[in-house]
């Protein structure tokens, strides 16, 4: 495969993704909104689905893992299929379809599961492009997707269908460059019992307490968050999409003005860095705090580094690469880490009202933002 077959394959998985991915689930809510009448309780039912995304992966890592001995390519395409039938699925039931609109959902998670647990891109290949970088004009254009998509939502009618299915249509057309693909076959000595034992080892606590505290985290901020920040804006798509877009815009710009002194923080002050986006979101208030929080929060804690795509709303373990059986690890503490939340916040809606659940969500967050980058660096500093 050559740089332009896996650059351009990356460009259409995150277009497909920014474009709706984030949107899905808010959609979602709003769904769980209008069935219950109580905002707490669409937190509640949105965030038990987005478990059973998780809880998908955790149960088909292990295997997704061990197919890769057999060569990845098609597991990779399978798993763009399995996310564009996701996006169509979840169309169809908005759209009457299927008849069951809580059906479609369902389906919904357990495929974006299957498409999170079968998406691996082993090592060698993503060395052989590790010096490819995207030109500025190409990360701009992917970060007004989602102003684009937020507007285009305000068409009325089907227009939130059309995105999804445009968004299934993007995804599939990224197989085209795969197709070209040399396979590669990478070991996985683990059994699926074996994995999970391997998991819980005493010799791999470090390594599963940061991911474990790195999805939890990665929950909060691809869920709680952004439909946080939706009902701040009086329940708006295109705000949203602006506030989506604008964060994106000014990261790139901070990242070039202040990429240097980021990266010189002290190992030990950067636990208090990452957490102290979460301590600034409580006093959020509306759209230019929501930009301008998640602007430092995105710039200053490097969330990048820590596997989060910001683009797509996805996080992964070693950067969308499988590096060895520790990468599977990682992928399922991470999605364990975001049960948790799930479970967590879903207790804390159902007690407190929800400005002081939403609270306490975020500083829990909060936490297991700074631990994760505390344990991350112990990992670091122990190889």
């Amino acid at each position: 495969m050559n740089l332009k077959d896996r650059a351009l394959h990356r460009l259409l998985i995150r277009a497909a993704l920014s474009g709706a991915h984030l949107f899905a689930w808010v959609f979602i809510f709003q769904y769980f909104y209008i069935q219950s009448r109580s905002v707490s309780g669409a937190f509640v039912s949105v965030l038990l689905t987005y478990a059973l995304t998780h809880v998908i992966v955790i149960l088909l890592t292990p295997v997704t893992a061990t197919r890769l001995r057999h060569g990845y390519r098609r597991s990779l395409i399978a798993s763009i299929f399995a996310l564009a039938a996701s996006l169509v699925v979840l169309g169809a039931a908005f759209s009457g379809v299927l008849g069951d609109v809580a059906l479609g959902i369902a389906l919904f998670a357990i495929l974006s599961g299957v498409y999170r647990a079968l998406y691996w891109i082993p090592y060698e290949v993503a060395k052989e492009t590790s010096a490819m970088r995207y030109r500025e004009w190409i990360e701009v254009a992917v970060a007004l997707i989602p102003l684009v998509a937020g507007l285009y939502i305000t068409n009325g009618g089907h227009s939130l269908v059309y995105l999804l299915y445009i968004a299934s249509a993007l995804s599939l057309a990224s197989i085209v460059p795969l197709l070209s693909m040399k396979d590669t076959y990478e070991g996985f000595t683990w059994s699926y019992r074996g994995t999970f034992h391997e998991l819980f080892e005493a010799r791999h606590r470090a390594l599963l307490w940061s991911s474990v505290l790195s999805g939890l985290e990665a929950a909060a901020l691809f869920i709680l968050w952004p439909i946080t920040v939706f009902t701040l804006l009086d329940w708006s798509y295109p705000l949203l999409g602006v506030v989506m877009s604008l964060t994106l815009l000014f990261t790139l710009i901070a990242k070039k003005l202040f990429g240097d002194a980021v990266l010189s923080v002290p190992v030990k002050v950067q636990p208090l860095v990452a957490a102290s986006g979460w301590v600034m979101r409580l006093g959020v208030g509306g759209f230019v705090g929501a930009v301008l929080v998640d602007t430092y929060f995105h710039t200053a804690s490097r969330t990048a580094a820590r596997g989060i795509d910001i683009h797509s709303y996805e996080q992964t373990g070693d950067n969308h690469t499988f590096v060895d059986e520790y990468t599977a690890l990682k992928e399922m503490g991470m999605a364990l880490g975001r049960i948790v939340l799930c479970l967590a916040a879903s207790v804390l809606l159902s007690v407190f009202a929800l400005p002081h659940a939403l609270a306490f969500s975020f500083a829990f967050a909060a936490l297991a933002a700074g631990f994760s980058v505390y344990y991350a660096t112990r990992t670091r500093a122990a190889f």
